[in-house]
């Protein structure tokens, strides 16, 4: 090659660097597509860091994907050469064959013992369910279960050290707004030497070596983190107003509480301020004030969303999403790669 050719290469292969250092989630390519190829680079063997024409090894300009933020993490996973090395961990370089091999076990855990990783958990997904559930929410709030919780066949959450919430906020936080002393049927991983961060990245790459994507849910809406008293008694106020069932069912429950409704007006109305005065919102205080999200807990478009590889059950079989933590295939422990020589 001449040196000409060779500057021309480098600054191809730098501007390439730039723009999988800047590009925003989500723009490099549609999600799953094959990622094309860096000039110059030829694909490793998994594992592997990958080499440059001539052979030469290219680890200093790769860092390692665990050390990264999960944003850029998420780009990282859908581009070669980053695959070969998170999905590397079959490949073993240091005698350990098990150094990447999480424990996944069904499991309870309470609802206030629980840490949020993800920054916001929207109102109407916390509460819309049980509010036209009557069922489900007086099952929860009389309880303190284990409960199963969401549709079934898939009403089970993924934790973290027993600690975390990895996958099903709005789950954890649907039973929560109902009490906060109940129990929620989770799957829980366990690894020492890693944080949440690290496991929510772990996970994300997890889905990916299943479905070659990782999907995404939108976030917005009111939170339930920063909420007020007045917002929700007006959402439960707006929700049970429409469902005369619901209305009779709940007024049955608080007069047998001795809560019944004290002010006049319309009876949906009516019902809606002891509801939320007396339950909803008192349980809405515990979380906020106990159960906060994590420090740099992150937006909801990057969490996980395992149940799209597969149903997370409740006493079901594993979860497809978990599958590769326990063979040990997504590469968490150093190294991640083979040394250059």
């Amino acid at each position: 090659m001449s040196f000409s050719s060779f500057k021309k290469s480098k600054l191809l292969f730098e501007n390439w660097r730039g723009f999988i250092n800047e590009a925003p989630l989500g723009s490099i390519g549609g999600i799953g597509d094959e990622p094309e190829e860096e000039e110059g680079a030829q694909a490793a063997p998994a594992g592997e860091a990958p080499t440059e024409r001539g052979g030469g090894q290219r680890t200093s300009s790769i860092t390692d994907p665990m050390e990264t933020g999960l944003a850029s993490f998420i780009k990282q996973v859908q581009l070669k050469p980053y695959q070969d090395i998170i999905l590397g961990g079959l490949v073993d370089f240091d005698g350990n064959e098990d150094d990447d091999k999480f424990i996944v076990k069904q499991s309870t855990s309470i609802c206030r013992d629980l840490r949020p990783t993800q920054n916001e958990v929207v109102v109407h997904k916390s509460l819309e369910f049980s509010l036209k559930s009557p069922e489900h929410f007086i099952k929860y709030n009389s309880s303190n279960g284990p409960f199963n919780v969401g549709p079934e066949g898939n009403d089970a959450i993924i934790t973290f050290g027993g600690k975390f919430v990895i996958d099903g906020h709005h789950r954890w936080s649907s039973l929560y707004c109902c009490n906060p002393n109940a129990a929620i049927h989770t799957w829980n991983i366990s690894k020492e030497g890693l944080d949440p961060t690290d496991v929510l990245k772990a996970v994300q790459a997890a889905i990916f070596s299943k479905l070659k994507k990782i999907p995404s849910a939108e976030g917005g809406g009111i939170n339930l983190f920063t909420t007020d008293k007045s917002t929700i008694l007006k959402y439960v106020s707006s929700v049970i107003s429409k469902d005369s069932e619901a209305i009779y069912k709940f007024k049955s429950y608080l007069e047998g509480l001795k809560e019944g409704p004290t002010m006049a007006g319309a009876l949906g109305t009516a019902i809606a301020k002891p509801l939320t005065e007396r339950i909803i919102w008192p349980n809405i205080e515990v979380l906020q004030s106990e159960s906060k999200p994590i420090s740099g807990a992150t937006e909801r478009e990057m969490m996980p969303q395992a149940d799209k590889a597969g149903p997370i059950v409740a006493g079901g079989e594993l979860p497809a999403a978990l599958e590769p933590l326990v063979v040990g295939k997504i590469n968490v422990s150093k190294p991640l790669r083979k040394a250059a020589e």
